[in-house]
């Protein structure tokens, strides 16, 4: 075990650069205050006040002062902003040792809905390269202890620390995690009814909602920063929602809970979908690997056998994402400091199409990155066939703890697939397609062939699910909106898959019958059922590209389903579970017809992010063109929003 714990400080470490820095004849720094400078309420608009310094022997001539605003596809920054000096020029002359003063405005326009704005401002001069400082404003006042979206991240946190205090206590343990996951929950459904479904990367903030950006290291280029959009709004609810089923399956066994390691591992879990560091994704994750081995240290040989797998997926996922974040080129960090290598998702995300600098092993970046970060996912999601942990686990580990692996755990390494491929190798994505949806369609069919030779019962919800995770495969290489948002709903209905068939196939009585036969049939995607929904839409975005490995997929699902079918005939009789385990899979069960049945409430909140996701592996062509929908046209959808969040204006 110390071994074990060992090697993930080591892993730690090896994740840290250093970065260059050059020097300039001027420093531009904010009037007030350190960098980035605050944009604040003055006249009806939003200002701040910089500096700009000659710090060298000599005059040096600033050609320009121009803010860093992207273009109409990628914008950094709204509309109407504007940089001077206080004389109201864009240049100047600056004699040794001068400094002068300069503003950026913005006048928002009416009814105007950008929470935050983070920008730079350019120095440009003559003969040497340019300054930047970086500004920023937050428009609706949610930051720090303010911010919900991290108290939805400390609540689990918070629980875990004292659950470390009540182990073993029996009914307090678990009172204190149903109290936790309520509450997880609770945070959840009010930021996703306050939460616009109609805004996108073209309204600011990068198309995130509740942002908060902190710079933490100039040097490694890693930053606190914290957001939701629509590709990880469904995240809000697959964590709590586990752990409550969890919690339920927990009482139907004499097996003992580690409740304290499982609420840590859901800590990771949540603080994982919501960051927008890599740096601190891959910690994350490295601290959800460590838990998972903890909560299942009662089987030694497992927790030893999960840890070395999940070890190696997190070191081809952090070896993809440590040289993808110095394969940028240059860029401006959150303050304005000039660095080659930086974590943030954002900054990333707008650097992604400069990828590509340098060889690696003599073949282009994306060549090298793209399958190290794609292989490595994989085996973290529990993909057929790589998926012998998570088999083992839900065959030996007890109830709780497999439905917290499958159904939180498994799901964010796809989610974490989607968010990193398509945000920081979208080149490589498109390059790779065809080889994706090739191996998402023999992860089904390998995920199928598997359930045939399985004997374990529970083992076989583990091949069940891994089979359905080549649909998430079809939709990566599909590189169209409607596939990704078949991807998010196959993962977060895996917080419904792994409660409902581990709950079912636990007792053999008819009373679950009913239960079992809804999951199968939601592994295998038939109307009415959240799987149908989700394998549907996945298959369709893969369908106009690569039409052959999506039919290949759907035929092995039948396979799959004739197993299924098979297994579902086995046991009618037994002893009713425990009323918190019947409803934990009455509950899964009604909610996978639910949004089997009804899913535009779901579907029509993902929208807008799986659109702006799309858009950057799939982006708009010669006669195509992607813009921010007008005022008229925003008025037409108006009704179709709850609780539409808008900038306060001053004055």
């Amino acid at each position: 075990m110390r071994r074990f714990i060992a090697f993930f400080v080591v892993l730690s470490v090896l994740l840290t650069t250093a970065v260059c820095f050059a020097g300039a004849p001027v420093k531009v720094h904010p009037l007030r205050g350190p960098a980035p400078a605050r944009m604040v309420a003055e006249d009806g608009d939003w200002v701040t006040h910089f500096v700009v310094e000659n710090v060298s022997g000599g005059p040096v001539q600033i050609q320009e002062l121009r803010l860093l605003g992207g273009d109409e596809h990628d914008p950094l920054l709204p509309r109407g902003m504007k940089v001077a000096f206080t004389d109201g020029s864009p240049h100047g002359r600056l004699a040794a040792g001068e400094s002068k003063e300069g503003i950026v405005r913005w006048s928002p326009p009416k009814g105007s809905e950008i929470p935050e704005i983070h920008g730079h401002l350019l120095v440009v001069m003559e003969g040497h390269a340019d300054v930047a400082l970086g500004f920023a404003a937050v428009l609706h006042g949610q930051t720090g202890a303010q911010n919900p979206l991290l108290w939805w991240v400390l609540v689990p946190l918070l629980g875990a620390a004292i659950a470390f205090g009540v182990r073993g206590r029996g009914n307090l343990e678990r009172q204190l995690v149903f109290v936790v996951a309520a509450a997880q929950l609770a945070i959840g459904i009010w930021l996703a009814a306050r939460f616009d479904p109609r805004f996108t990367r073209f309204d600011g903030a990068s198309g995130y909602q509740w942002l908060e950006r902190v710079l933490l290291s100039k040097q490694w280029g890693i930053e606190y920063a914290l957001g939701v959009d629509g590709v990880s709004l469904s995240w809000l609810f697959v964590v709590p929602l586990t752990l409550l089923a969890a919690l339920g399956l927990g009482s139907n066994g004499a097996r003992r809970v580690p409740w304290h390691w499982l609420l840590a591992l859901c800590a990771s879990v949540s603080f994982g979908v919501v960051t927008l560091d890599l740096a601190l994704w891959l910690g994350s994750w490295l601290l959800a690997v460590l838990f998972v081995v903890l909560t299942l240290m009662d089987d030694a040989a497992l927790a030893k056998r999960v840890g070395v797998v999940l070890g190696v997926g997190i070191v081809l996922v952090a070896v993809s994402v440590v040289l993808s974040s110095g394969s940028i080129g240059s860029l401006w960090l959150l303050d304005g400091s000039h660095a080659t290598r930086s974590f943030s998702l954002i900054d990333l995300s707008h650097a992604a199409a400069r990828v590509g600098a340098a060889p690696i092993l003599g073949l282009a970046p994306m060549q090298v990155l793209y399958p190290l970060l794609l292989v490595g996912c994989l085996v973290l999601m529990g993909a057929a066939p790589l998926h012998g942990w998570l088999s083992a686990v839900a065959a030996r580990a007890s109830a709780p703890v497999a439905t917290v692996v499958i159904g939180a755990l498994s799901s964010a390494a796809g989610y974490g697939l989607l968010r990193v491929a398509y945000t920081t190798l979208p080149s490589g994505v498109r390059w790779a397609a065809p080889a994706t949806c090739a191996v998402g369609a023999l992860v089904v069919l390998a995920g199928a062939l598997a359930s045939w030779v399985q004997k374990d019962r529970r083992a076989l919800v583990a091949d069940a699910i891994a089979a359905q995770t080549g649909f998430v495969l079809l939709a990566v290489g599909g590189l169209t909106a409607i596939g990704v948002q078949g991807a998010i709903v196959v993962l977060a209905g895996r917080a419904l898959l792994a409660p409902l068939l581990l709950g079912a196939l636990g007792s053999e009585s008819r009373v679950l019958g009913v239960a079992r036969g809804v999951g199968f049939a939601a592994v295998v995607a038939l109307p009415g059922t959240v799987g149908f929904v989700g394998v549907g839409l996945a298959s369709l975005g893969a369908l106009p590209k690569q039409p052959v490995w999506a039919f290949v997929a759907l035929a092995a699902l039948v396979i799959l389903g004739a197993q299924l079918h098979r297994a579902a005939k086995v046991g009618r009789e037994g002893a009713l579970p425990t009323s918190d385990a019947l409803g934990s899979v009455a509950v899964a069960a009604v909610l996978s017809l639910l949004l089997g049945v009804w899913p535009h409430p779901w579907l029509f909140r993902v929208d807008a992010g799986v659109l702006d996701l799309a858009a950057r592996v799939n982006p708009p062509g010669l006669l195509e063109v992607v813009r921010a929908p007008t005022s008229t046209e925003r008025g037409m959808f108006a009704g179709r929003s709850s609780q539409r969040r808008r900038t306060t204006v001053p004055g």
